[in-house]
């Protein structure tokens, strides 16, 4: 049954995903792409790679729920398996040793930010809470779960895993991954449920040591112009459901010319 309009701040992860509401995945699978692959989209993610994201957001938004366990060296053998299945059970989350002490450390990191510690103790907060809205102009209902949501500033945080933080490489991040187009929806699905929405920093931090972390964030013309994109691309999804076709987009064939660097001057 779909999930009504709402904040929802006990819905569990896989309930949360499992609604059929337009999620910000899909939107910028639809842009970066094209609806043929949005509509098909599995987005797989590797298991180790999946548990380091997820351990790291739970050490640094909730370290007092130990949603964590430090296992073993290595994933092998019974002694994990048996351990797997009681932190399944439990609820948490079983890393391997270094594992763990890798995502302790950026959450450490990450807490140790002037910014980012400042966001993580502000009283008025809400993490990986769960809000659906109705996006009136293509009557469509949207999703998003915020990983910090500072209530009384209007203002949104979210936790990024990263091999470079530095402001060139993550500000191309920023482009290359779409998380102006995340911004983006996660600013329109908050504002479509009422919601006073100012924008979202990206908290990012360095997988290696140091784990330097730096806060980014949109500039409001880049956060304006990607919300135009977005809601462009909430129209387009409207109509291709109605008509029921998802397509590239692509013309049926394409004719190259010599690209300009591989171009020689004529002497």
């Amino acid at each position: 049954m779909p999930i009504k309009p709402g904040t929802y701040f006990d819905m569990t992860n896989a309930d949360y995903h499992a609604d059929d509401a337009i999620s910000s995945s899909f939107v910028k699978e639809w842009l970066k792409r094209s609806p043929l692959h949005a509509k098909h989209a599995k987005f797989s993610v590797a298991q180790a790679t999946l548990d380091i994201g997820s351990a790291t957001h739970a050490m640094t938004l909730e370290p007092d729920k130990e949603l964590v366990v430090r296992g073993g060296a290595d994933r092998r053998g019974n002694q994990w398996k048996h351990a797997k299945e009681e932190a399944d059970a439990a609820g948490k989350l079983l890393l391997t040793e270094g594992d763990y002490d890798k995502c302790a450390a950026m959450a450490d990191a990450l807490r140790s930010h002037a910014i980012v510690g400042k966001a993580l103790n502000t009283r008025s907060r809400a993490c990986e809470a769960s809000i659906f809205a109705l996006h009136r102009p293509t009557g469509q209902m949207v999703r998003c779960r915020p990983d910090l949501w500072l209530v009384r500033k209007g203002r949104l945080g979210d936790v990024k895993t990263c091999q470079d933080a530095s402001p060139i490489a993550f500000g191309r991040d920023i482009f290359r991954m779409g998380y102006h187009w995340q911004a983006a929806f996660y600013t329109l699905v908050m504002r479509a449920h009422g919601y006073k929405v100012s924008g979202m920093d990206f908290y990012a931090v360095e997988k290696e040591f140091p784990h330097a972390v730096a806060v980014h964030t949109l500039s409001e013309y880049v956060l304006e112009h990607s919300m135009m994109q977005v809601e462009a691309a909430l129209d387009e999804i409207r109509q291709c459901n109605e008509i029921g076709e998802f397509s590239t987009g692509w013309p049926d064939q394409t004719i190259h010319e010599l690209p300009l660097y591989m171009q020689t001057e004529e002497i």
